[in-house]
C-alpha cells in the first residue's frame, strides 16, 4: 500500500473537498483499489469490463479477467451504441462544456446589454 499524502503536499486540498469517486469494482492486490486516497481525490477508479464484468484498472484499458481492451473502438457493437446514442460514456465531457458555453454567452449578452443601456442612458 502507498504512503499517506503529507499534510504540506499541494494536492492535500483534494482529500478535503466534498467530491469522492465511487468505486464500482474491487480487486485485491490492485494498488488503485486498495488506496482510499484515489477515491478521496476524485481520481478515476477501476471499472467493470464491458465484455465480462471483470476488473479493469484505471490506468490500463485491458481487462484482468478476459484480456480484452476496453473502449468503443475495441467492440463494433459498442461503437454502434455510441453512434445510436444508447450510451452516455462520452457525454460526460459535453455537459460541462455546454454549461461553460452557456455561462460565457450569458455574460457576453449581459455585458452587451449593459453597454447598450449605458449608451442609451448617457
Amino acid at each position: 500500500m502507498s504512503r499517506p499524502l503529507p499534510p504540506n503536499d499541494p494536492c492535500q486540498f483534494l482529500l478535503n473537498d466534498d467530491f469522492t469517486s465511487k468505486p464500482t469494482v474491487y480487486l485485491e492486490g490492485c494498488y488503485i483499489c486498495e488506496d482510499p486516497e484515489f477515491a478521496q481525490m476524485g481520481l478515476p477508479l477501476c471499472y467493470a469490463c464491458q465484455f465480462c464484468g471483470g476488473h479493469v484498472a484505471a490506468d490500463n484499458p485491458v481487462c484482468d479477467a478476459c484480456g480484452k481492451e476496453q473502449g468503443p473502438a475495441a467492440d463494433g457493437e459498442a461503437e454502434e451504441e455510441l453512434r445510436a446514442g444508447k450510451t452516455d460514456k462520452h457525454n460526460a465531457l459535453w455537459v460541462p462544456l455546454g454549461f461553460a458555453l452557456w455561462v460565457a454567452l450569458g455574460f457576453t449578452a449581459g455585458a452587451i446589454g449593459a453597454l447598450v443601456y449605458l449608451w442609451l442612458a448617457g
